[in-house]
C-alpha cells in the first residue's frame, strides 16, 4: 500500500492552503490518511477539501475525523472520572490540570480503593508534563509508594500462555511496527508480524485481525484511544506493542509507562479481553537521523530498551497475560540489527517483523 502522489499532498496538508489542490485531490489524500491512520493529516485534507467544496459528505467526514481526535478519555478510573470528564474534550493533555488531579485524589483517600486513580493521574501527569518539557522528577518521587514493590521471577513467563480457543476477531494496537510503515511512508499490511502470525493459525480463515497501529504512538495514545481503536470492536484478544517511542522521553518517563500500560491491561481483562503484550523491539536509536529524532535532546545511550521490556516482563507477570519477547529475537550487536530495520532504526522489514512473530508463536496455544 503506497501512493507517493497522495503522501506528499498528506503532508502538504499542513500548510493549511486548500489552494494548493484540488477539492478532488485534497479528498483522495483524506482518504488515503485516513486509511493508514494519520488522523491529523486526514483532517487537515477533508478539512481542505471542504473549504473548496461544500458537500455535505465532505462535512460529514470532517465532523467523523474531528470526532476521532478529540473523543478521548472515555475509559478512566471511576475515582477520577468525574475531574478528567470536566477537561478531556477542551484540553486533556494539560499538566496542570492532571495535577489538580493528583492533589484531589491524595487529599481524597490513599487506601486501596483509591490507588488506580492515583497511580493512572500520575502516569497521565508525568507524561503529560514531559512533552511539556517540565520537570517530572516530583512526581515520579512521589509515585513510587504507590508501586508494585515485589518484583516477581521472570523465568515464570514460559508459563503464561494465550489460548485461542474462541477468537474470531483480533486487534493490534501499537505504534509504526504494528503499523507496518516502510521507507517513503509505505505500509504493507500482509508482511506485519501480526497479520503474518494470524495467517499461520489453523482457523486463519475464521480469524479476523484489525490493525489500529499509529506511527509515532506511545502508551498515552494508548490510553487516550482505546475507546476508539479497541473497546468499539469488542475483540476477543488485543495485541498490544509499545515502547520505542516512549524511550523518546527518556528515563524519567518509566513509571508513567508503567502505570499507563498496566493500567490499559487490567481493564481490557476486566472486560474479558484476552491479551499478548508484545515487548517493544531493540531499535537501534543511534542510527536515527537527527532531523527524525522526536527529542533532538536526548543522549542516545539513555534509548536502550532494556528497561522498558524489563517493565512489560513485570506487568505481563503480574497480571498472567502472554508475553512475546522480542529482545530475545533480535540480535545484541546493533550492526545486526540495523539489518533488520526498512530504515535502519526502527521499523522492521520483511525478516524483522517474522521474528516478532516468531516470539509471538511461543505464547500462544492454537487449539
Amino acid at each position: 500500500m503506497q501512493d507517493l502522489r497522495l503522501t506528499e499532498l498528506m503532508f502538504k496538508s499542513l500548510k493549511q492552503d486548500s489552494n494548493l489542490a484540488t477539492a478532488e485531490d485534497w479528498e483522495a489524500a483524506g482518504d488515503y490518511a485516513n486509511l493508514i491512520r494519520f488522523f491529523p493529516h486526514a483532517f487537515n485534507c477533508y478539512r481542505n477539501a471542504m473549504q473548496l467544496d461544500q458537500r455535505e459528505d465532505l462535512i460529514n467526514k470532517v465532523d467523523q475525523t474531528l470526532e476521532k481526535l478529540t473523543n478521548v478519555l472515555e475509559y478512566v478510573p471511576a475515582n477520577c472520572k468525574e475531574m478528567v470528564d470536566k477537561f478531556r474534550f477542551d484540553n486533556a493533555l494539560d499538566p496542570g490540570e492532571w495535577l489538580q488531579v493528583i492533589n484531589t485524589l491524595l487529599k481524597t483517600s490513599t487506601d486501596e480503593s483509591n490507588l488506580e486513580a492515583i497511580r493512572f493521574a500520575f502516569g497521565m501527569g508525568i507524561y503529560c508534563a514531559l512533552r511539556s518539557g517540565l520537570d517530572v522528577d516530583p512526581m515520579n518521587q512521589n509515585l513510587i509508594p504507590f508501586l508494585e514493590a515485589k518484583e516477581e521471577d521472570e523465568t515464570q513467563l514460559k508459563l503464561n500462555k494465550v489460548n485461542l480457543e474462541g477468537v474470531k476477531k483480533i486487534i493490534a494496537i501499537g505504534d509504526n511496527v504494528t503499523l507496518g510503515l516502510q521507507n517513503n511512508w509505505e505500509i504493507r499490511p500482509k508482511e506485519t508480524f501480526h497479520q503474518m502470525w494470524k495467517s499461520s493459525l489453523k482457523d486463519a480463515s475464521e480469524i479476523e485481525i484489525i490493525n489500529n497501529g499509529i506511527s509515532g504512538a506511545g502508551i498515552l495514545d494508548a490510553v487516550l484511544y482505546v475507546g476508539r481503536d479497541v473497546i468499539q470492536y469488542r475483540p476477543d484478544l488485543v495485541i498490544i506493542n509499545y515502547g520505542i517511542n516512549d524511550t523518546w522521553l527518556g528515563p524519567n518517563a518509566l513509571l508513567g509507562f508503567e502505570v499507563l500500560l498496566e493500567y490499559i491491561i487490567k481493564f481490557l481483562r476486566l472486560n474479558q479481553i484476552k491479551i499478548i503484550l508484545v515487548g517493544p523491539i531493540p531499535h537501534v536509536p543511534e542510527a536515527c537521523p537527527a532531523a527524525q529524532r522526536p527529542n533532538a535532546n536526548i543522549d542516545t545511550s539513555e534509548l536502550q530498551i532494556d528497561a522498558w521490556n524489563k517493565i512489560c516482563k513485570q506487568i505481563a507477570l503480574r497480571n498472567k497475560i502472554a508475553f512475546a519477547d522480542t529482545c530475545s529475537k533480535f540480535p545484541i550487536v546493533p550492526e545486526q540489527r540495523m539489518k533488520l530495520f526498512a530504515n535502519g532504526f526502527n521499523q522492521p522489514n520483511l525478516e524483522g517483523h517474522k521474528l516478532i512473530k516468531s516470539a509471538i508463536d511461543e505464547v500462544v496455544i492454537d487449539s
